[in-house]
């Protein structure tokens, strides 16, 4: 890595006479490994720093040829992401021409060492290749993908840089870069964007969410909110028709903290910050959608009121987070399947032959839904050889993960809702209704205190229907 730091004036200024010692060379590139584990828009922010991008596979060839060089039982970071709701490109600009990962896993693209393409969260690390071109020209970097989004922002298929996500009719790109208020509003600006305003409350969990899933518990992102002298505005002229500051903010000066940025973690939420310092936000969200010309009010309900609208709400928002996860469930098995395959395929045509019985055993471990229907402590006795056992274990880890998140985004709502319950019942505490604070109360505790206790208390069977999937016919 010396050799990197040594090396990064030139590389970086499109000198290619030198490069790290264990570089790799495949065709008009060069590859070199960092080990060091980043989210995926640090990573590609650290590759451009260094005059390249995140390393590509353009076809078969170079997915095998790149997963060879990956050591054993890892994964790394590829140069592809989401490039809107459902459509996939490269950061070089290059089509996507490999199968198509699925968005609801991930909007940024992975490569295991078993040559596996898969789609993950883009706040999870992992290591990665930066990729370098023999004639010193990056069509990776931010300002070419920027480029290629102006020059199709106006037609129906805009080409979003790789990663973003969507909300609604929302794009966003996290940018994990740190700079002042200013500069990251004129990088937004000059991709025909601007920072990202929540224009209303679920656009705001929705930010809330996304920041806290990619960023470091305190770290924060700067978004389109500024301090006018006489009140808190956004950039846009959307009203400022609700709050969501962390606790104790907002707290400074108004002369010196009048930006807004939004901090990550459970205790997050936005924060008054100075504008003029690079420091306290070490990233900023872009934002490309229709809301700018959106005055009209948002409606925000106040006093005790019918409460029951909570739940109904709250509801709605567990049966999307289930319509996700049934999703992901899905696409998990199929993927096992699929990479199951792919080994398979590999093999020599006795190896083939021999762990044919034991490959059809397994696929028929993936239920209709995509459940596996395998405990973790029987992956050591199925006849597989180790790699094959890789396999399965990944996507055994994979689905675990999936209900971990379910339960994890659950607890999120199930606290935002006992926040909202707690007002109601504070405001029948002030009117004199004792029957409906009663009842208030006895709801709040009927929510428990996990995501999986939410989940039940509304009904939901999902998490027992997981904890004895069905096997495929």
């Amino acid at each position: 890595m010396e050799a990197l730091e040594r090396l990064k004036p030139a590389l970086t200024t499109g000198e290619r006479t030198e490069y790290p010692p264990g570089t790799l060379v495949r065709g008009t590139s060069r590859f070199f490994s960092v080990e060091n584990k980043l989210s995926w828009p640090r990573a590609a922010a650290y590759a451009e720093e260094y005059g390249g991008h995140l390393a590509t596979c353009l076809n078969e060839g170079e997915q095998n040829w790149l997963a060879s060089k990956i050591p054993g039982n890892t994964t790394i970071w590829l140069g592809g992401g989401a490039t809107g709701r459902t459509a996939w490109g490269w950061v070089d600009g290059s089509p996507w021409n490999l199968r198509k990962p699925s968005i609801t896993t991930g909007n940024s693209a992975t490569l295991s060492d078993l040559g596996s393409i898969r789609s993950q969260p883009g706040g999870r690390k992992f290591p990665f290749f930066i990729q370098w071109r023999n004639d010193g020209t990056n069509p990776g970097n931010l300002k070419a993908q920027f480029t290629r989004l102006k020059a199709t922002l106006e037609t129906p298929d805009p080409i979003y840089p790789p990663g973003v996500l969507s909300f609604e009719n929302r794009r966003y790109l996290l940018i994990e870069k740190p700079a002042t208020w200013e500069d990251a509003n004129a990088v937004a600006k000059g991709t025909h964007g601007h920072l990202a305003v929540p224009s209303e409350p679920s656009e705001g969990d929705y930010l809330r969410r996304l920041i806290s899933s990619n960023l470091d518990e305190k770290s924060g992102a700067w978004i389109g909110g500024r301090h006018n002298g006489r009140s808190w505005t956004w950039i846009t002229g959307e009203p400022w028709a609700f709050a969501s500051w962390a606790p104790g903010s907002p707290d400074g000066t108004k002369e010196i903290d009048s930006a807004v940025r939004l901090v990550a973690g459970e205790n997050g939420g936005w924060d008054d910050s100075n504008p003029r310092d690079e420091e306290v936000a070490s990233a900023f969200v872009i934002e490309w959608s229709e809301d700018r010309g959106n005055t009209r009010p948002v409606a925000i309900k106040s006093g005790a009121g019918d409460w029951a609208n909570l739940r109904t709400a709250a509801q709605k928002k567990i049966q999307i987070l289930e319509a996700r996860f049934t999703e992901k469930l899905m696409e998990n098995g199929t993927s096992l399947k699929w990479d199951l395959n792919f080994w398979h395929r590999g093999l020599r045509d006795n190896d083939k032959r021999t762990y044919e019985p034991a490959v059809k055993g397994v696929k028929a471990k993936v239920g209709p839904d995509g459940s596996i229907a395998i405990r973790t402590n029987e992956i050591s006795k199925l006849p597989l050889p180790p790699r094959g056992q890789d396999v399965v274990r990944r996507h055994l880890q994979a689905q675990q993960k999936h209900k971990d998140d379910l339960q994890a985004q659950a607890n999120w709502i199930r606290m935002d809702y006992v926040k909202s319950l707690q007002s109601k019942k504070d405001a029948s505490e002030d009117g004199g209704k004792s029957n409906e604070m009663r009842a208030i109360q006895n709801e709040i505790d009927a929510c428990g205190e996990s995501g999986r206790t939410f989940l039940e208390h509304l009904g939901s069977g999902i998490l027992r229907s997981l904890d004895s999937p069905k096997q495929a016919p």
